[in-house]
């Protein structure tokens, strides 16, 4: 177990896995994709979170498939692969899902965890329901998205 607070290393961040219980609304704010978020949009999103552990090798989405959810990486790291092959590779502090969130079509890529991995699941039906009254987050995640097919 590491210690919480020492003089030779710096505090873990927010997000680090051992701080995920109790997260709040200026957590989230401090991410880039939820700063258009309102203090009551992101508390709806600190009601909707679900926390979960993948191990290495499990799928957090398939390509082609349906996904429900924006995933927000604690710890860990995963693969990005299309048709098989690896095109990226996201480590903590990325976002995955936001090209089928977005309404932008079915993910178009498998994304596995490439060791094990904390996420933050954030459900599609929330991430809507902010995006339907905030057209400033909604352009920001379907940008983000656009950006993620593009490369």
């Amino acid at each position: 177990m590491r210690s919480m607070c020492s003089q030779s290393q710096a505090p873990a961040p927010w997000f680090a896995y051992d701080a995920l219980m109790n997260i709040e609304p200026d957590d989230l704010k401090s991410l880039p994709c939820f700063e258009p978020l309102t203090e009551g949009e992101l508390q709806q999103l600190c009601d909707s979170i679900i926390i979960q552990e993948y191990r290495k090798g499990d799928y957090l989405i398939r390509e082609g498939g349906v996904n429900h959810f924006l995933f927000f990486i604690a710890s860990g790291s995963v693969h990005i692969k299309s048709y098989g092959v690896t095109i990226a590779k996201l480590t903590s502090g990325d976002l995955i899902g936001e090209v089928s969130i977005a309404g932008l079509g079915a993910p178009i890529a498998d994304v596995t965890a490439s060791s094990s991995v904390h996420t933050y699941k954030f459900p599609v039906e929330t991430i809507q329901k902010i995006s339907s009254s905030n057209h400033l987050f909604a352009s920001h995640l379907h940008s983000q998205a656009m950006g993620r097919v593009l490369r």
